[in-house]
């Protein structure tokens, strides 16, 4: 958590000017005195109550173009993640990244996918499986079927070293 500037300010002048210690300051100003001991550390080496300039790779995307893709997103403009890529590619010249895209929506707590649902068997095939199902149960499959029926399936290797 970063203190803001008043607290860091009245942290140093009840050190400077008032002489208290660290545990006296921090129990006043409700903060960890941790907290208070790195500000007066940071003033001391640096003269400043401001943060080190924190050095970095460059993010992937701006906050503004990930606040339109969300908001483009969810308004239904863009309907999955390659249209999504295609558009953001088209406005700002950024490589194609699917899975950039697919991050801020999770980050954004977007829904990008879609239950894939099966789809249902017709009558005709129900049947076949359930025949199969109860072939293979009961024994009516002889060695001879299965052979024909591995045979189809381009087992014929592995038949020649069974038998």
């Amino acid at each position: 958590m970063r203190l803001s500037d008043e607290l860091r300010y009245s942290i140093l002048s009840y050190k400077i000017r008032d002489h208290y210690s660290n545990r006296k300051i921090a129990k006043k100003l409700g903060v960890h005195k941790t907290k208070v001991a790195k500000t007066i550390q940071r003033y001391e080496q640096t003269g400043s109550i401001n943060d080190h300039q924190r050095f970095g790779r460059e993010k992937k995307i701006h906050e503004r173009d990930e606040r339109l893709l969300c908001f483009k997103f969810l308004n239904g403009e863009l309907k999955n993640v390659k249209l999504t890529v295609v558009w953001y590619y088209s406005t700002t010249g950024h490589t194609r990244l699917d899975w950039l895209v697919r991050n801020v929506l999770h980050r954004n707590n977007i829904v990008y996918k879609k239950k894939f649902m099966k789809p249902r068997l017709y009558e005709v095939k129900r049947r076949k499986r359930y025949s199969f199902g109860f072939d293979i149960k009961t024994g009516m499959w002889t060695n001879g079927k299965i052979i024909c029926l591995w045979m189809k399936l381009g087992f014929n290797n592995l038949i020649n070293t069974i038998i």
